[in-house]
């Protein structure tokens, strides 16, 4: 790369009025005009500081200020200028005066500048409630990055710094339980409004938005706890709460109570129990799918487990060593159970593994996939 003399202040000059000139005429282009229009400012104020130096007699580091103020008027092109052909800087001094009065202005005759350098500790005022102005980039407002639109630089920064936070429902967990049977159940949740005003409603409703209650709202918004007991639940059902804040419509999760049967267990003499032997004759639990661990006890019986047929086969029994049970837990046969003391007695249909022999069992744990 050839090294060009610094150029004249005369050209200098004339590159700030031709780079003026180009930035012009890409105004309305987006993120080309805001940068071409923050170089042309940084050089400007770097030819500035370099007049300041030249006044103070403070030239150490003037030339890297050159260099830099060039960069950005060479549209970031970089070039390696030479300053061993002047005497002095004061040909680069700039009349900065507004009376047409000529010549370099006198360090003495500014008005305003501090005593002391670095200046000493002082504060500017700012009016934070001052109009902002949209930015040039698609419309959007200059703090927000969003189409929400701040009237005031407070507001602006606001919703930069501390965006609105969404008002929330939390909900317990829902129940599983034995088909056939009818059941109560409290539902309960939480209603956080966090930066919300106005609780227009609030209201518990069904998975077809039927509403079953509404709750009184808050008015003086606040996280507010709510509960609400459903009776008499014999079928799957589901349920949430559901508020209008600010206008805004927001849902809990769902709180699910679902009904399956039970899965039965147990060691017994029979060798071929089923109906309401099977349902009385072994121990039941409620599980919501096939993956279920249960332990075995007793003497002199069969190993007995019944899989309502609804779970699927299932392809996994094993032992709490990890012992593969399900070659020997024969018989895979589809096997009817009638329930007895429910609500709603059931027959259902089941698939019933069985042992080949009759033995004691004592704390076997069986899992099964």
């Amino acid at each position: 790369m050839a090294i060009q003399p610094i150029p004249t202040l005369a050209e200098i000059v004339e590159k700030f009025d031709a780079f003026r000139e180009y930035a012009d005429a890409k105004q309305g282009t987006g993120y080309q005009y805001q940068g071409l229009v923050h170089d042309y400012s940084a050089a400007a104020s770097i030819l500035t500081h370099i007049n300041y130096r030249i006044t103070i007699g403070g030239e150490a580091g003037i030339e890297a200020l050159f260099d830099s103020m060039m960069f950005l008027l060479n549209f970031r092109t970089r070039i390696e200028y030479s300053y061993d052909h002047l005497t002095s800087y004061d040909d680069y001094k700039v009349d900065f005066g507004s009376g047409g009065t000529g010549g370099a202005v006198k360090w003495t005759d500014i008005s305003g500048k501090p005593t002391t350098y670095p200046p000493s500790t002082h504060e500017h005022s700012f009016d934070w409630n001052r109009a902002i102005k949209s930015s040039e980039f698609l419309g959007r407002n200059i703090f927000t990055e969003s189409g929400d639109i701040a009237n005031s630089v407070k507001e602006g920064l606001e919703t930069l710094l501390f965006p609105r936070v969404s008002p929330t429902i939390t909900a317990g967990a829902g129940s599983l339980f034995e088909e056939g049977t009818s059941q109560d159940f409290m539902i309960n949740g939480t209603l956080s409004p966090n930066d919300g005003d106005t609780i227009g409603s609030f209201e518990l409703i069904d998975s077809n938005d039927n509403v079953i209650t509404s709750f009184p709202p808050n008015a003086a918004p606040a996280s507010t706890s709510i509960s609400h007991e459903v009776t008499g639940i014999v079928t799957n059902m589901s349920y949430r709460f559901k508020a209008v804040v600010d206008g805004l419509t927001v849902y809990s999760p769902y709180v699910n109570l679902s009904f399956v049967p039970a899965v039965l267990f147990g060691v017994n003499a029979g060798s071929n129990i089923q109906g309401t032997d099977a349902y009385q004759g072994l121990s039941k639990v409620i599980e919501a799918d096939k993956s279920l661990t249960v332990e075995m006890n007793g003497t002199n019986g069969y190993m007995y487990l019944f899989i309502p047929l609804s779970f699927g086969i299932i392809t996994s029994i094993q032992d709490q060593n990890g012992f593969e049970l399900r070659s020997f837990l024969e018989s895979q046969t589809q096997i009817s159970v009638t329930t007895l003391g429910l609500d709603d007695n059931q027959v259902n249909q089941y698939y019933r593994y069985r042992s080949p022999f009759q033995g004691a069992v004592n704390q076997i744990q069986i899992s099964t996939q």
